[in-house]
């Protein structure tokens, strides 16, 4: 297996298994086992055709079964782009779709080019509801869908059994909050909603998570 970054800013989990990265940032990271991760330096791509040509590259010489893309904006289209190069081998392509990858980015008339393209070449296709494989569709998607499952890899139930409070939830007072903000987030909106209802959550919880750091300052 190898591991590709699709992106030219981040460092992957030093807790990944022990193998090649190819990546464009310099980092140190130890593997699952406690074993420098095999890093395999990466110019800075002056351009995306460049990027894509060198993950071209990379598929020629390590001649995978399959590639997996997360997320379709950059790795998606990043794999688009390696695919399309005149080569002989052509590896099956699973597409995994995250969050609201194809429901806000579908609304982007800029993003929608993208989405149609990698849907619509894909030889499978995985999302996190139903809702996205209808979304795909819509898109082009022609590729077997193979599943549903978190993009994040789910819950670990048997925690979660141990944080579990007795009685109904009606008789809870906390509200839990998701605080992300920007372009992709309505955190401001939320705490606006219980703002305005804070006359009827006397002795009531508010308790937030993924708070940006703007929605965190103003309603600390």
């Amino acid at each position: 297996m190898r591991l590709f970054d699709s992106t030219i800013w981040g460092a992957p989990h030093p807790e990944l298994p022990d193998l090649p990265v190819y990546s464009a940032v310099r980092y140190a990271a130890a593997g699952a086992s406690g074993h420098p991760a095999q890093i395999r330096q990466l110019a800075t791509p002056r351009s995306f055709a460049a990027h894509a040509d060198r993950l071209a590259e990379v598929i020629e010489e390590f001649r995978p079964d399959i590639v997996h893309s997360h997320e379709i904006q950059h790795a998606g289209a990043l794999v688009h782009g390696a695919l399309k190069r005149p080569r002989p081998l052509r590896p099956a392509w699973l597409c995994t779709n995250w969050g609201s990858d194809i429901l806000w980015f579908g609304r982007n008339r800029m993003s929608i080019p993208t989405i149609r393209a990698v849907v619509r070449t894909c030889d499978y296709y995985s999302a996190e509801c139903h809702r996205d494989v209808a979304l795909a569709r819509a898109f082009g998607l022609r590729g077997k869908v193979v599943g549903l499952w978190p993009a994040t890899a789910g819950i670990d139930l048997s925690h979660v059994e141990k944080l579990r409070v007795p009685g109904p939830t009606s008789a809870r007072r906390a509200i839990a909050v998701k605080g992300v903000a920007g372009s992709y987030g309505r955190g401001h909106l939320a705490f606006q909603a219980v703002a305005r209802c804070a006359d009827l959550l006397a002795g009531w919880e508010i308790c937030t998570y993924q708070a940006d750091p703007a929605v965190a300052r103003r309603y600390d």
